[in-house]
């Protein structure tokens, strides 16, 4: 099991149907995990929370979490909503907060340019319904600056996306850029609880992907938070799994490399 590497804080949101609310409730409290029914709402509460979503149907919404007692919090959460006989499909995502608090303007500027750069990376780690423009509620951060439907494309959107986020001169400026939170990376969220939100993957109840989502997007954000500089994208006519190794090289998440690298040939052979 990875631990996270930082005592940075996080919270998740677990999209899901198939079951009520009662009975989602139920399953978790009997896993040792504190939930509650609640109606829809944006408080963060102590305890988890199972409440409707517009776009899937129901979700459960973590308190804030910390180091090994929350991935373990994840794990037993998920396990506990598949059990009870939980399902996603693909309406549901799987919504990753992270704590900003210790950020400056250079460490979120920083944190956009690795997305931008690397969004071909995430996209490999996600099925179909997930990547480029395909869903509404994730669209490409790296779109937001033109054509991303070829390599060489995706490299002239980032070095117009590193251009427009070093123009910015406040955190103001930068959600002007990624005006909705419908973003794969919702900087929306800033604002209203101090995060910065990664919509990008798909629904699941899988442990193991829910827990290194997590552990994964922590490491890129240590990564904003210590660079003293984020190349831009080289202009090679590579993407996706090719990339894999420089995304790698850069964020070094210790015992992750193997599991998404996996992922994503796994993804590739079903997408064939």
């Amino acid at each position: 099991m990875t631990t996270p590497s930082t005592p940075r804080k996080y919270g998740v949101e677990i999209e899901f149907t198939g079951i009520s609310q009662q009975a989602a409730a139920a399953a978790i409290n009997a896993a040792g995990v504190v939930a509650e029914v609640q109606g829809y709402n944006h408080r963060t509460c102590p305890v988890w929370k199972v409440v409707t979503d517009a776009s899937c149907g129901l979700e459960v919404v973590s308190p804030i979490l910390q180091g090994e007692d929350g991935i373990q919090q994840i794990r037993k959460v998920c396990d506990a909503l598949t059990d009870a006989g939980a399902k996603v499909n693909r309406r549901c995502g799987y919504h990753v907060h992270l704590d900003v608090s210790d950020f400056e303007l250079s460490h979120f500027k920083n944190l956009l340019k690795l997305w931008v750069k690397f969004e071909d990376v995430f996209d490999s780690f996600q099925p179909p319904s997930r990547r480029s423009n395909a869903n509404t509620f994730c669209q490409s951060n790296l779109g937001r600056f033109g054509a991303i439907d070829t390599p060489e494309a995706q490299a002239q959107s980032c070095r117009r996306a590193f251009e427009a986020i070093d123009r910015a001169s406040s955190m103001e400026e930068l959600r002007n850029i990624f005006y909705s939170r419908y973003h794969k990376l919702n900087v929306q969220a800033y604002f209203r609880h101090r995060t910065i939100e990664i919509r990008h993957h798909s629904g699941t109840l899988n442990a193991d992907k829910a827990a290194n989502w997590v552990l994964l997007m922590m490491e890129l954000y240590d990564t904003a938070r210590r660079a003293k500089t984020v190349r831009v994208r080289p202009s090679n006519g590579e993407a996706g799994i090719a990339r894999h190794k420089w995304f790698f090289q850069r964020t070094t998440p210790k015992g992750l490399r193997g599991f998404f690298t996996k992922r994503a040939r796994q993804l590739e052979r079903a997408a064939a």
